[in-house]
């Protein structure tokens, strides 16, 4: 499952999501393939969102696409 939310009011970021059975390779494969879509949006910022058991939702960045973030947090 692939949606963008930039949309949705996430400026200059695209989002992944996926509920997919198989939560480790969710958390694997979507922050790779989100950054091909930021590539291609020409956006700064991404992230994926992974549905786990029970609803709960988790951010899974790598560290590179964290360290990007924390960067412009700290400016």
């Amino acid at each position: 499952m692939f949606r963008s939310i930039t949309a949705h009011g996430v400026p200059n970021c695209v989002i992944q999501v996926a509920d997919w059975k198989d939560k480790s390779q969710a958390c694997l494969v979507k922050p790779r393939e989100v950054e091909v879509q930021r590539e291609n949006a020409g956006v700064d910022f991404v992230a994926s969102m992974v549905r786990f058991r029970g609803g709960q939702w988790r951010m899974v960045l790598t560290p590179e696409q964290f360290n990007t973030l924390l960067q412009a947090a700290l400016q």
